[in-house]
C-alpha cells in the first residue's frame, strides 16, 4: 500500500469509532428506556395511594411512560444515525483499503434498506389496521342500517332519499365491502410482517458485515479485542461490541501512527529462500510472498512499515 492509503485507512478507523461511541450511548438510551417502563409503572403503582385523588396516581404513570418513550425513540434516532452515517462511511474506507474488507462494507450498506423496511413495516401495520377497521365498521354500521331500519327511522338523510328498490342490493353491497375490508387487513398485516422479517433479515446480514470487518481488523493488526467484539455483534450483544470497538480502535490508530510512512529499502527486503528473489508484502495476509514460486515463506519483518 501506498502512503495516502494509510491516511485512507486512519479516517476509515476514526469514522467506525465515532459510530461505535454514537451507537453505545443509542443502545444505552433504549435500554434505560425499555427497563424504565416496567420499573416507572412498579413505583407509580406503589406510591399512588399516597395520594387523595386517584388521577393523580395516573398523570405520574403516563408521565412517566411517556419519558420514557421519547428516550426510546432518541435512542432509536440515534443508532439509525450512527449506523447510516459515519459506520458506512468508515466501512466504505476500509474497503477502499483493502479488498479484504470490501464484503463486509458490502454488507454493512444493507442497513440502510433494513432500516427503511423496518419503518414502512412498523408504520404501514398499525396505520393499515386502524384504517381498514373503521372503514370496516362504518360500511358495515350503514349496510345494517339500510337493510334493517326504515327509511324514517335510520336518522340519515342519504338513507331516507334512498328509492325502495335500491335498499337491499346496496345494503348488501356495504355489508360485503365491510368484510371484504376485515379480510383486507389479514392480507395487510401478512405483507407487514413479511416487511418486517425481510428488514430483519437485511439487519442480521449487515451485522455479520460489522462482525467480517471487525475480525479483518484482527487478522490486520493482531487486535484480539476486535475479534471479541465480533463475535460479540453475532450473538446479539451489540451494546458490549460497541463498546470495546470504542476502547480499542484508539490503539489500532495509535500503533498505526507510530509506523514509518516509507517503506524500507530495498536491501532491507527478504529473498526467497527458494529462488532467491525478492519476497513482497502481503498486508492483508501478513505474510511474505515469492510471486515467481507462487508461495508464501514465513519470515518476521524486520521494518514494521505500510507498503
Amino acid at each position: 500500500m501506498e502512503v495516502h492509503n494509510k491516511a485512507l485507512l486512519l479516517d476509515g478507523l476514526k469514522r467506525i469509532h465515532e459510530a461505535s461511541l454514537m451507537a453505545f450511548i443509542s443502545l444505552l438510551l433504549v435500554f434505560i428506556g425499555i427497563i424504565g417502563i416496567p420499573l416507572s409503572m412498579y413505583v407509580s403503582q406503589a406510591t399512588g395511594y399516597q395520594y387523595l385523588f386517584r388521577y393523580q396516581y395516573m398523570e405520574n404513570l403516563i408521565a412517566g411512560i411517556v419519558s420514557l418513550i421519547i428516550i426510546i425513540i432518541i435512542g432509536v434516532l440515534l443508532f439509525v444515525i450512527s449506523v447510516l452515517g459515519p459506520l458506512v462511511e468508515g466501512s466504505d474506507k476500509l474497503g477502499l483499503w483493502s479488498f479484504e474488507f470490501r464484503t463486509g462494507a458490502r454488507l454493512v450498506h444493507l442497513f440502510r434498506t433494513g432500516f427503511l423496511l423496518l419503518l414502512v413495516g412498523a408504520i404501514a401495520i398499525p396505520l393499515g389496521l386502524f384504517l381498514n377497521l373503521a372503514l370496516g365498521v362504518i360500511l358495515i354500521i350503514l349496510g345494517i342500517l339500510i337493510l334493517v331500519l326504515p327509511p324514517q327511522q335510520s336518522g340519515i338523510d342519504i338513507i331516507r332519499a334512498m328509492p325502495g328498490p335500491l335498499r337491499v342490493p346496496i345494503g348488501i353491497i356495504l355489508l360485503l365491502g365491510g368484510i371484504a375490508s376485515f379480510l383486507s387487513n389479514l392480507a395487510g398485516l401478512i405483507i407487514g410482517i413479511a416487511l418486517l422479517i425481510m428488514a430483519s433479515v437485511l439487519l442480521l446480514l449487515g451485522g455479520i458485515g460489522l462482525s467480517i470487518i471487525l475480525i479483518g481488523l484482527d487478522r490486520a493488526f493482531r487486535s484480539s479485542a476486535l475479534w471479541i467484539a465480533g463475535i460479540l455483534n453475532l450473538i446479539g450483544m451489540s451494546f458490549l461490541s460497541f463498546f470495546m470497538i470504542y476502547m480499542e480502535i484508539p490503539e489500532i490508530i495509535k500503533r498505526i501512527g507510530e509506523l514509518p510512512d516509507h517503506p524500507p529499502p530495498p536491501t532491507e527486503t527478504p529473498k526467497c529462500s527458494m529462488c532467491g528473489e525478492p519476497l513482497i508484502w502481503i498486508p492483508q495476509h501478513q505474510k511474505w510472498y515469492c510471486y515467481k514460486c507462487g508461495r508464501y515463506e514465513e519470515k518476521e519483518r524486520n521494518i514494521n512499515w505500510l507498503q
